[in-house]
Parts: structure tokens; sequence; C-alpha cells
């Protein structure tokens, strides 16, 4: 069985349709969005759950490789939370296959605003292109959008 979609918005690059359910689906023209994406500026991930390490990730278009965690030690008794820094500098490969990444999996929009359950974890994504900021904040991501995210959150700079 399948479901039945009304065109809800359309424009020379962008669809939006409504299913019966009142769910939302944007698609936008992937050549226009993925070149905007391959020149970036900066990436930065901001992931953060109740339950585990929080992560912030940050790689400029320089190689320039900035991934904070802040975790609580197992025996901890003030639950204070610790950090450790990794700054690294990626090399042009790297940086080429990052690229190539972001413009794969970033290329299918992800909407300003995503829900959240409770308890959800939050990964905020912001790409800088061309002055411009491209940000998407919450918890549900696509397949696509998760194979992002676990990308980012597993990135290893080789060590030359």
């Amino acid at each position: 069985m399948s479901k039945k979609y009304n065109i809800s918005k359309q424009t020379d690059s962008t669809l939006t349709l409504i299913s019966p359910s009142n769910f939302q689906l944007d698609y936008k023209d992937l050549k226009l969005f993925s070149n905007k994406i391959f020149d970036f500026e900066y990436i930065e991930l901001e992931y953060l759950t109740p339950w585990s390490d929080n992560r912030l990730i940050r790689i400029d278009s320089q190689g320039n490789f900035y991934n904070k965690i802040t975790y609580l030690p197992l025996k901890s008794r003030r639950f204070k939370r610790k950090h450790n820094i990794i700054k690294e500098q990626l090399n042009d490969s790297e940086i080429l296959i990052l690229k190539q990444k972001l413009a794969d999996y970033y290329s299918i929009y992800l909407p300003f605003e995503r829900g959240c359950p409770i308890d959800g974890e939050t990964s905020n994504f912001v790409i800088k292109t061309n002055g411009q900021l491209i940000e998407s904040k919450g918890c549900n991501l696509s397949l696509i959008h998760s194979k992002l995210l676990d990308y980012l959150l597993n990135f290893k700079v080789a060590n030359d």
C-alpha cells in the first residue's frame, strides 16, 4: 500500500510534500546544494547526550580539526565533568575525503529544527559556506544523516 502526498510548495529548486497524516517531506536540488557544501568554510557538530560523553567537533576548510570531549569520570562522586581536547591538522587527502562526505551526506536537506524524544541524543550541525550559516538542531536523523553523524563522531586524523 503506497501513501499519497500532496504538493504543498514548489519552486525551481525545491519541492515540499505533505502526507495525509500531515508529515512533511522537503526535497532540494542536490546539484545546487552539494556544490555549496563542497566549498564549506567550516563544519561544527555539537553532540549532546544525557547518558555518555558530549562532543564538540569543528573542522575548517584549512584542515584544522578540533574535538572537545566532555565526560563524567566513572569514579566521580561530585559529578564533576572533565574535558579532553584534541587538536590536529588534516592532510590534503583527508580534507578532500571530508568534502566529498559532506557533499554526499549533507546534500539532502536537513530541517532547521528536528524533533527530540525525552532524553534523546541531540546532534546540532552548523556549516558555514559563502558567508551563510546552514544549521540543523535536534535529535531525529534520517539514515543518510545518521551516517554523517557517525562519520564525524568517529573521525580519526592520520598521523604522518
